[in-house]
């Protein structure tokens, strides 16, 4: 939760400092076109677009903490060659405390991109999430590639793991815990080399709980 925070303040820092450098910008254009260099005003252009462009992948979902998540999650899949995608809305205030979502969402991406760390080599490394409300429930669906279908022998999908760490399962049992303080379900699939976990929250407009 802390991380998403830095991430979501250091977006904000560097987004006050493009509108601030905004009629730097312009001011060099006019200057190159007015000693009459196209070619020069056309390639600074060209990269002030294509920064543009790149700032367009970022999420803009509605939900600071959202977007954190899933540009912080962004970045590292970069790093780490993973190919990562999501589609965001999430526009009405609600009563889900940040700390909720965070937990919900923070923790099935944490899993999605773990078991793609754990892909032998040369097999394609996916994750995609998808985030939206529809009526008076959240939905957050992350699906990732996987080897083998984890529900084979482990419907429940308890830890396998052997080391005696007390911090695994813990990421699935916060998912658990939050979606019931909210009436929600948590359900998990398998299909076709995919992994599909779909946490459902239900929630009361904010201005509405307010009245």
């Amino acid at each position: 939760m802390t991380q998403n925070y830095r991430e979501l303040h250091r977006d904000q820092q560097a987004f006050s400092r493009q509108l601030h450098d905004f009629k730097h910008h312009l001011t060099a254009l006019h200057g190159l076109l007015s000693a009459r260099k196209d070619k020069e005003a056309a390639a600074y252009l060209d990269s002030l677009l294509e920064n543009a462009y790149r700032e367009a992948h970022q999420c803009h979902s509605g939900n600071d903490i959202i977007d954190a998540i899933l540009n912080c999650k962004l970045a590292q899949a970069k790093a780490e060659g993973i190919d990562f995608s999501f589609e965001a809305e999430f526009h009405v205030r609600t009563n889900l405390l940040d700390t909720d979502i965070c937990g919900v969402l923070g923790n099935q991406l944490d899993n999605a991109f773990e078991a793609c760390r754990g892909l032998a080599p040369g097999l394609p490394r996916r994750v995609h999430a998808d985030i939206r409300q529809v009526r008076n429930f959240a939905f957050f669906q992350v699906e990732n590639s996987v080897a083998e279908n984890p529900l084979r022998h482990n419907r429940e999908l308890r830890s396998t793991k052997r080391d005696g760490s007390p911090l695994h399962g813990i990421g699935l049992r916060s998912i658990r815990e939050i979606a019931a303080k909210y009436d929600g379900s948590v359900r998990y699939d398998y299909k076709d080399g995919v992994f599909l976990s779909v946490v459902t929250l239900c929630f009361e407009e904010a201005e509405k709980r307010k009245s």
